[in-house]
């Protein structure tokens, strides 16, 4: 077993059978993630050449021994009714950790193993008075730990599919943003007087490998990404705010660490249904009679379907939590079988290769310039 994971319990390539009928499809995933260089895509004109290469940062290791305990520690984290939130919250409780938690409908789940406060990140009022509840709940004490982790999909056409449904793809893309992005900032805002003041406190955001794209290749356009262009941006915005706030936090002399967990493909239920922000009707089971809409959907599912288990980003947290410098950012995945088919990491990590190739600034692209150039 590799050092780097610690398990728990519009038109493709024809040459190389990367149509968009069968990339659309959950093996379709697979077949793109297991192309290799002798693919007419890897060979594009606009591919990097084959020296330039990523090297992720993959969580949870193998064999990471702790350095600190977090037992007696408070932890409050948003969004952990289910998912990845309830898996963290679980595998923090194991560690003697006091946690709360948030849900916009905490009623919905009955019998909880840890508290659920009442939270909706996008809206205002809503966060006003969880402040208030949530004071209350910590009873004088600090919040030790703070996992921004309330998060929900954003998908559909990049544009507005008929002029009547402008106003729609606008509000929805407002909630997007307010879910995604701005609803974090507010919470982090008002909770950060909570958090102690000295000596351990972290805060940590779950935001997504997604926030390393950008899109616009023909891989991505090939599996249909351009219709999470709204998801793209306001997981990028989160991952840049988190980013810089851990670097005033520092240089202002605070003792709050500040990281992101970034996984890839995990078996949760945030796009089935109406779990996701649409930003075009759909209708009530979560389809679309959009059929390219529908044909990105039913890849997704499936693939989210056989994803990894929310308890590597929980094992994530926890090694994150238990390191004296915590690393900055990491991306809860693996290269090793079968978790790098169940995450999409090969298809993850050529997204990568074929952005930088359009970028601005692209790293060991040809003619780049290179380190000490002028």
């Amino acid at each position: 077993m590799s050092k780097d994971h610690r398990p728990h319990s519009s038109s493709g390539d024809p040459a190389s059978g990367l149509s968009r009928r069968n990339l659309l499809s959950a093996a379709g995933w697979s077949a793109a993630a297991a192309v290799g260089a002798p693919s007419a895509l890897a060979q594009s004109a606009s591919a990097p050449p084959l020296r330039t290469a990523v090297a992720p940062v993959y969580f949870p290791r193998e064999g990471l021994v702790p350095e600190l305990s977090i037992g007696g520690k408070v932890a409050v984290i948003t969004g952990a009714s289910r998912g990845l939130g309830l898996a963290t919250g679980l595998r923090l409780m194991a560690e003697g950790v006091t946690v709360i938690g948030t849900s916009r409908v905490p009623g919905n789940y009955p019998g909880h193993p840890f508290p659920l406060l009442p939270l909706d990140i996008s809206v205002k009022a809503s966060v006003d008075a969880f402040v208030g509840a949530l004071a209350a709940q910590l009873g004088g004490r600090s919040i030790d730990i703070l996992v921004n982790n309330a998060g929900r999909y954003v998908i559909g056409t990049p544009v507005p599919i008929a002029p009547a449904l402008a106003g729609l793809f606008e509000s929805q893309t407002q909630l997007a943003m307010e879910t995604l992005y701005v609803g974090h900032v507010r919470v982090t805002n008002r909770l950060l007087p909570l958090m102690t003041q000295s000596a351990y406190s972290r805060l940590l955001f779950t935001v997504s490998g997604a926030g390393y794209f950008v899109g616009g290749t023909a891989l991505s356009e090939a599996n249909g990404l351009s219709f999470f262009s709204a998801y793209y941006s306001g997981k990028r915005a989160l991952l840049a705010y988190a980013n810089n706030l851990r670097g005033f936090l520092r240089t202002s002399g605070s003792p709050i660490q500040v990281s992101t967990v970034d996984p890839l493909v995990m078996n949760t239920a945030l796009p089935v249904g109406l779990n996701p922000i649409y930003l075009e009707p759909v209708g009530g089971s979560g389809n679309s009679t959009n059929p390219f809409l529908q044909a990105v959907l039913e890849a997704f599912r499936a693939a989210h379907a056989v994803g990894l288990s929310p308890d590597f980003v929980a094992e994530t947290y926890a090694q994150l939590l238990r390191m004296q410098d915590p690393l900055p950012n990491v991306l809860t995945g693996s290269r090793i079988e079968p978790y790098a088919t169940q995450c999409a990491s090969a298809l993850v990590e050529r997204g990568y290769l074929d952005e930088n190739a359009q970028s601005a600034l692209p790293i060991g692209a040809a003619g780049a310039p290179v380190a000490g150039s002028v």
